[in-house]
């Protein structure tokens, strides 16, 4: 934990003002490889298989979001762009995510499958 001295309040002593930060932590990054080998093993399909779906979703999902569409993508959430500029090296784009909710008036249920099992 880091120490932090702050002024003092009215009637308080000088010497004795001390507050305790907590450190923030970074989250954690999942790469391309966590996140094919989680959905393999959830959704029972080969690591090769779920890899090229993924990738391919990934790339529509970026040129989307490039594009600047509002994306309904459940389970995940509501994906709006919010601001987009031009970096040197690429675009800065932040996004709002809204995720849960369980579905407002004028929703299908999020519960739906996405697409029909193809037998």
């Amino acid at each position: 934990m880091t120490i932090k001295a702050t002024k003092p309040t009215a009637g308080q002593n000088a010497d004795k003002v001390v507050s305790l930060v907590k450190p923030t932590l970074a989250a954690p990054i999942t790469r391309l490889k966590d996140f094919v080998d989680r959905a393999a093993e959830r959704s029972g399909v080969k690591k090769k298989e779920a890899r090229t779906a993924i990738e391919a979703a990934l790339a529509v999902l970026a040129e989307a979001i490039e594009k600047g569409e509002d994306l309904r993508l459940p389970p995940l959430g509501k994906i709006k762009v919010a601001r987009s500029r031009d970096v040197p090296g690429g675009k800065m784009i932040t996004l709002k995510l809204r995720t849960g909710g369980g579905g407002g008036a004028g929703e299908k249920d999020s519960g739906a499958p996405l697409a029909d099992d193809e037998d």
